[in-house]
């Protein structure tokens, strides 16, 4: 590849324009690189705040001093949360406003802290998680400011939402009214989580993809909302994390849209208290108010069929017992014995006992843990090129074989459409390819052939494995698919660490490079997306910085085998 040009919004690296495959005029010397964000963050390490050039105290700059060191604070990710906890520790009631862009000047000594995130329940800015101090991308004019007052604290308003340009109903760009203004939405960290909340408030069971770049046209009003950061369990779009009202660094290029999932909810149900929309107390809305569900006989099928109505592809397991913590004394308890087949296509569907009817307290409310991942990766092993395969599945942190009992082709069609192929031309027999070991994961899986990805399809609770053909992989499916696949895979090399290296993409058979012309952040974000890694921070390498594959193998006396070198790294799924 040469020329690579990306807009960063990409979810593949093949999606970005370039030359054509194998049309360039580079040496090996101009190989391009990357670094993905680390996966690691900071917190804990106490430091003291103070504001600086404003009009008076409770105003100004935000600087931190560290190791004897003030600093500025970028205003990356930098929100009313944050800026409620910094105004707490200095001693007032909470903030007012948060000012970015260097409103009140630009500092001078080092940026030392980006991407700062507060939960709200902080009671210092040093508890709250951060990159490693020093490493930013900001300049300082991107440093933070803040107003903080003893008169009247930051409320969240409810804001009212609409979807604007969509030829659906279920899609369109963003548009909020908060305390009776109208406008649009910055798609700056507009992601899944923030889209879900969106079609939730709509009355749609979750999203099916955020928008950026103005993918339903550009609006005319105020853009209202930036930096926008939902943890996916909010009801309404003004409780989640942003910039003030109003406050922004963007045109109507980058207004945000949502595509929601286009069926209607009989009656709403959401997950509580998770660390994200994905898990949590499972509640359900009835009468005007949101109450809980008793465990009894709540297994596996029951969370399949919840996990789908709210919009994910499949569930990973189901939990009783209050595991996520009791509803509220004040809530009702609206189901009990529930009984799902697995099949149903809303919670209400499976048989139970009268609405209202329980003889459980909340210390049995029941809770569910979805697979939260837009797309649950699937693989191919042990075959002789990349279209053929052991199949497997990675849940629960861990790669793992299925079951082929009950196969037929919708299912291996399934898998190939998800790799990228166009469709399978056969199932293997057992044994055709070489013997993966690890967990089986899956058994009893079935698709009725247009699911998008596998965990969508019927199948056991993740893990749980009874068929005695099953347990010693001697029942592990594989499939061959066809065509050239559309994502091209990427890879990282010539580095110890999983997060930076060499770009190399698979294409016709063979891995090869990508020239650094005209290669930058924006591309480096596509690729570290589809390695699952994180993208804030990242940037493109030029000039051949990391050492060629035959080099890199040959100094630690391993063969080269392409095979064998394949890594598909995904810090955090």
């Amino acid at each position: 590849m040469d020329q690579v040009v990306c807009t960063g919004e990409e979810g593949y690296l093949s999606s970005c324009s370039f030359d054509g495959w194998g049309i360039h005029d580079c040496s090996h010397s101009e190989d391009a690189g990357v670094v993905c964000s680390q996966p690691t963050v900071y917190h804990g390490d106490e430091f003291d705040v103070r504001l600086i050039g404003g009009p008076s105290h409770s105003e100004g700059r935000l600087e931190v001093l560290y190791n004897g060191t003030w600093g500025t604070v970028c205003d990356d990710r930098f929100t009313i949360v944050n800026a409620q906890i910094v105004c707490k520790q200095l001693g007032y009631l909470g903030a007012v406003k948060v000012y970015p862009r260097a409103h009140y000047g630009s500092g001078t000594g080092p940026i030392i802290l980006d991407n700062v995130q507060c939960r709200g329940s902080e009671q210092l800015l040093s508890q709250c998680i951060h990159l490693e101090f020093f490493f930013s991308d900001c300049s300082h004019s991107e440093d933070v400011g803040l107003v903080c007052s003893n008169e009247s604290m930051h409320v969240l308003p409810n804001a009212t939402v609409y979807l604007v340009g969509g030829d659906e109903v279920f899609e369109g760009r963003v548009e909020v009214e908060i305390n009776g203004t109208r406008g649009t939405v910055c798609h700056d960290y507009w992601d899944f989580l923030d889209a879900q909340v969106v079609c939730r408030q709509l009355g749609f069971p979750g999203a099916l993809r955020a928008t950026h770049s103005a993918t339903f046209g550009m609006g005319t009003g105020p853009i209202l909302l930036d930096n926008v950061e939902c943890v996916g369990s909010e009801t309404n779009l003004g409780q989640c994390d942003y910039w003030s009202i109003g406050e922004h660094n963007c045109v109507h290029e980058e207004d945000a849209g949502v595509v929601c999932l286009d069926t209607q909810p009989t009656v709403p149900v959401r997950l509580v208290a998770g660390s994200s929309s994905a898990e949590g107390r499972l509640e359900l809305y009835y009468q005007g108010t949101w109450g809980t569900i008793c465990d009894d006989n709540w297994d596996y099928n029951d969370a399949v069929v919840v996990c789908r109505e709210l919009g994910f592809p499949g569930a990973v397991s189901a939990l009783g017992s209050d595991a996520f913590g009791p509803g509220s004394t004040k809530q009702r308890i609206l189901l009990d014995n529930v009984r799902c087949v697995g099949t149903e296509t809303d919670l209400l569907s499976c048989p139970h006992d009268p609405i209202g009817v329980s003889d459980c307290t909340h210390v049995e409310d029941a809770s569910v843990i979805c697979n939260g991942h837009l797309v649950p990766p699937v693989r191919l092993v042990g075959g002789a090129d990349l279209n053929e395969g052991v199949v497997q599945v990675y849940l629960n942190e861990t790669w793992g074989t299925v079951c082929g009992d009950q196969w037929t082709m919708k299912e291996a069609n399934v898998v190939c459409r998800q790799l990228g192929y166009s469709e399978a031309t056969r199932l293997a027999n057992t044994g055709e390819f070489s013997r993966v070991n690890g967990s089986v994961l899956l058994q009893n899986v079935y698709c009725t052939g247009l699911e998008s990805f596998l965990t969508s399809c019927v199948h056991d609770e993740v893990g749980k494995i009874t068929i005695p053909s099953c347990q010693d992989h001697t029942g592990d499916v594989g499939v061959i698919c066809t065509g050239t696949p559309i994502l091209a895979p990427v890879r990282l090399a010539g580095s110890e660490n999983s997060y930076e290296g060499r770009v190399e993409i698979w294409y016709s058979g063979v891995w090869g490079t990508i020239c650094d012309e005209d290669w930058d952040s924006t591309d480096a974000i596509v690729v570290c997306r589809m390695l699952g890694l994180r993208t804030e921070g990242a940037r493109g390498i030029a000039g051949a910085r990391y050492a060629t594959l035959a080099k890199l193998y040959s100094q630690r006396g391993v063969n080269i085998d392409l095979y064998d070198t394949i890594k598909y790294e995904r810090i955090g799924l």
